[in-house]
């Protein structure tokens, strides 16, 4: 709160420095005296201009004065009052100021509240002065200033202008300049004037607010007609303060505390799911050690059900008890993680907003899968989620930063770890970051250039995503408004990584079918799809490995522009057990096996990633891997 009130303070003064109140107050009074001066001597100053008897002009009355109020208020007044504020946010984004101010601890909620509070305090003293001083003169100039449902009325015109500065705002954010934040509130307006042409959608229009005034004022339309425009343009309003918040911001991260670290990290859980040794010989390397091995799922192991599911939270419930966990408050922390070759693959771990996620194919969210969904696998992960104290998730989001702003304005802190993974894993270092409030800010402005709005890309974890997505779903339903917006469900674990990153290469994932041999599944593909032995213009190329038979096939006309989309499509037609493989030797290796049959697919290119997200929609699930990661942090769901 004292954060609120300081920074409110200052916006004040900015006020007063930049003559903006000054300008605003002086606007509305002029307005305020000349809505009854020019109703009230209307005839006087036809008759000066234009011959007698041409234009009969009746004797003016008081409702002549609130005609032009509402006339002059809601259109001169508003709109210069926009353009007035319409660069509040902007800028500051553009001077650097606000993010100097979110580097030193400012709350990023704080910023957004105070504008909109102490902008919509300008706009309700001036609107009000204004019809303070035309009800005034009103009085001054008629007996009969009676007049139904006046303040009612008037405060509708108020209320749309709340709704104005909520666009403004919003604008501003997203697209760093005052034009942003004006052109989407004239957009707005814009809509709500088409919708308010229909007659049986007229009613939910906002517009309907500054519309329909003067038909109150004569008892030609009722209160209760005003309630669906009220409650939509509420609605919106709060809608818009959310969405000016941040898509991605800092978290409270559980680390393991006096904990042997490398035992504690184990590989995601959808990995080696056809080699349940690897999990058994890691099983046996951890022993009586806390380990992440026994708070999530193996999917090696998913056939042992609610007993495991069961399990899996009373350890979680255990672990918080014994005080497993170091819990850092309200941070982001920076990572590398050295790979083969000496390569440092840098990551920052933070909390995702799942209302800017969406999975579904086409969808335009901020943060967008890249593969397709199988939404089979959902109602099982969700079973683990929902009763779940801990999160634990592996989900890696892609920003498409090509000048590298957010990682190389990142300002380590506190060394929190830094060990060997297990099982040839490579090396993990992770530090907290000392300007958490600059990095999010280069994060929202990074994020409000963003192609097509596309923010983020899934990388990897997209099912752990969608899962907390579900959950997030099924619970808000029974949440109040101010519950929805702090709620810890509603916000998911993840690292963000730049797709832009030397050390970041996409790996192929393969397929190894079961219960066919290769004869079998190659006479199938060869009556599925057009296909060649040789090379040809458009052909895609599979590779299929049987025993010690290698081959390549090729496919004359791909439904997909991308092998492994065509692949896809096929294996799924023919209904085949089928393995999802990281690295060609283990897809040889499952292939010796008895009617098993491994398809090798060539690498993706990351850089046509984002682009063809946004032409495409998500690709065909398991299209890429990014190695393994190896997940260390956690935080708490509920």
């Amino acid at each position: 709160m004292k954060s609120f009130i300081a920074f409110s303070k200052k916006e004040f003064i900015e006020y007063l420095r930049t003559y903006k109140l000054f300008i605003s107050i002086m606007i509305f009074l002029i307005l305020g005296f000349l809505n009854p001066i020019s109703a009230k001597y209307l005839p006087e100053i036809v008759s000066l201009v234009m011959p007698e008897g041409v234009m009969n002009i009746p004797t003016p009355t008081v409702l002549d004065s609130w005609t032009q109020f509402f006339k002059n208020v809601p259109q001169m007044g508003l709109i210069i009052f926009l353009i007035v504020f319409g660069g509040i946010v902007a800028n500051e984004l553009h001077k650097g100021t606000l993010i100097n101010m979110l580097s030193k601890g400012l709350p990023r909620h704080t910023v957004v509240l105070s504008k909109f509070i102490t902008i919509s305090l300008v706009w309700t003293f001036c609107y009000y002065l204004s019809f303070a001083i035309t009800f005034l003169y009103n009085l001054l100039f008629w007996t009969d200033t009676s007049v139904y449902c006046l303040f009612a009325s008037v405060s509708f015109v108020w209320l749309f202008g709340l709704l104005m500065i909520s666009f403004i705002i919003l604008g501003s954010i997203l697209t760093k300049n005052m034009a942003g934040g004006l052109l989407l509130a004239g957009l707005a307006y814009v809509i709500s004037m088409i919708i308010s042409i229909f007659e049986t959608l007229a009613q939910y229009s906002p517009i309907y607010l500054t519309n329909q005034n003067l038909a109150l004022l004569t008892k030609s339309v009722s209160l209760t007609d005003f309630i669906p425009s009220i409650g939509l343009t509420v609605i919106i309003i709060i809608i818009n303060i959310f969405l000016s918040m941040s898509i991605f911001n800092k978290a409270d991260i559980l680390l393991p505390h006096k904990t042997e670290l490398e035992k504690w990290s184990v590989v995601a859980c959808d990995q080696y799911t056809s080699q349940p040794s690897y999990w058994e010989r890691v099983k046996k390397n951890v022993g009586g050690a806390p380990s992440s091995l026994n708070i999530i799922y193996p999917e090696a192991f998913l056939s042992e059900g609610e007993k495991r599911i069961s399990e899996i939270n009373r350890t979680m419930d255990k672990y918080i008890a014994d005080g497993v966990f170091k819990e850092y408050k309200n941070c982001l922390i920076y990572i590398e993680r050295t790979l083969s070759g000496e390569r440092r693959r840098r990551g920052i771990i933070g909390a995702a907003d799942l209302e800017e996620y969406d999975f579904a194919k086409g969808s335009h969210s901020a943060i967008r899968a890249t593969e397709g969904t199988v939404l089979e696998r959902i109602p099982p992960r969700v079973k683990i989620r929902e009763n779940a104290p801990l999160e634990l998730p592996h989900a890696i989001l892609l920003i498409n930063d090509e000048k590298d702003a957010v990682f190389s304005a990142v300002v380590r802190g506190e060394k929190l770890y830094d060990f060997e993974l297990m099982e040839g894993g490579g090396h993990l270092e992770g530090w907290l970051i000392q300007n958490a409030d600059e990095v999010i800010g280069l994060l929202d402005s990074y994020a409000g250039t963003a192609k097509d709005g596309l923010a983020y890309a899934v990388g990897d974890g997209n099912h752990s995503l969608a899962t907390a997505k579900t959950c997030w779903e099924n619970l808000k339903c029974g949440l109040g408004a101010a519950e929805r917006g702090s709620h810890p469900a509603r916000y998911c674990l993840t690292e963000i990584e730049n797709i832009h990153d030397g050390a970041l290469e996409f790996e192929p994932i393969h397929r190894a079918v079961f219960g066919v041999t290769l004869a079998d599944a190659l006479e199938k593909l060869k009556g599925f799809y057009k296909t060649s032995e040789t090379a040809a213009d458009g052909a895609q190329r599979i590779c299929y490995v049987q025993g010690e038979t290698e081959g390549e096939i090729y496919v004359t006309n791909p439904p997909s522009n991308l092998t492994v989309g065509t692949l896809q499509k096929f294996i799924d037609s023919m209904g085949w057990q089928v393995d999802y493989i990281h690295g060609g030797d283990e897809v040889r290796r499952l292939a010796r096996e008895e009617n098993a049959v491994g398809f090798l697919l060539p690498a993706p290119s990351k850089n046509e990633l984002f682009e063809t997200v946004i032409k495409d929609g998500a690709l065909p699930r398991k299209t890429f891997s990014m190695g393994e990661a190896n997940d260390l942090e956690a935080k708490k769901i509920k």
